[in-house]
């Protein structure tokens, strides 16, 4: 998809507009034992920053109960993706994503909902790629629950069980000092926004959607008039509705330099930089 949008919009971004973009070849390679991921051909971190990007973003198919060897793929894909990011000094924007094993579904490469995907593996997910050795500056994650089936913020018995699963997500990126935003996952702007209400009341940082604002305009395509029609109604609508709830309820991040107050020696600073 780079070899169209960047193109299309690198002119067009402002200077102070940061640019997020992807390495991760959609077309992962699919075994029984779970998705194995993959960069663009002759694509890199390298290259992603000569291009002018302020970030790298990886989407990584991962589930904790894959086979050991898929598991191993996965991990050492990210670890050599976030090491480069340091490397080059430019931001590691991590997007994570449950998927169904192929036996169980149609194989695609789009995000779908699937019966077997539960809160434990998207959390369990979120807890393995804090460690530090991934080098991640920003998660991108998933709703832990289905967006269809989130209550109302009402403080009812289940507004409030739904709740603790988005906090325990919250607690895994606090307590590892990341920030992190939500996807949208191609719900209704009407499904996400309740979602990012979960999201903020447990600490969440932003939003990072795209379906969710876009889609419903597609829809015209290959009318372009009617898709800017509809972009700048529903899909305008959508966001500035999410733009004054981030602006509400979303928790500002700070870096945490609390560390340097221990550095008291020359050269201190340089021998432990991460």
């Amino acid at each position: 998809m780079h070899c169209y949008a960047l193109p299309a919009a690198i002119d067009k971004i402002s200077a102070s507009t940061g640019l997020i973009v992807t390495i991760e070849d959609h077309r992962f390679k699919e075994t029984f034992g779970g998705r194995l991921s993959h960069s663009i051909e002759n694509w890199s971190v390298e290259k992603i920053k000569r291009a002018g990007a302020d970030a790298v973003k990886a989407l990584v198919w991962y589930r904790p109960d894959a086979d050991a060897e898929v598991i191993s793929h996965q991990k050492n894909y990210v670890e050599t993706i976030g090491r480069e990011c340091h490397h080059l000094d430019i931001a590691f924007v991590l997007e994570l994503l449950v998927y169904p094993f192929s036996l169980n579904t149609d194989i695609t490469s789009d995000y779908v909902k699937f019966p077997e995907k539960l809160p434990e593996l998207v959390l369990q997910s979120v807890s393995e790629f804090t460690h530090p050795r991934f080098g991640v500056d920003l998660l991108k994650l998933e709703s832990p629950l289905f967006a269809s089936s989130l209550p109302e913020c009402d403080g009812s018995l289940s507004h409030l069980k739904a709740q603790t699963v988005f906090n325990e997500m919250g607690r895994l990126c606090s307590a590892a000092n990341i920030p992190w935003v939500m996807l949208s996952a191609g719900v209704s702007s009407e499904q996400f926004y309740r979602v990012m209400e979960y999201a903020y009341a447990a600490g969440a940082n932003g939003f990072l959607a795209g379906r969710s604002i876009w889609w419903d305009a597609m829809q015209h395509f290959p009318s372009l008039e009617k898709c800017a029609e509809q972009l700048q109604e529903q899909g305008g609508t959508a966001f500035r509705g999410l733009d004054e709830l981030t602006s509400r309820a979303a928790s500002a991040w700070h870096a945490d330099y609390s560390s340097l107050k221990n550095i008291n020696v020359e050269g201190q600073f340089c021998a432990t930089y991460l």
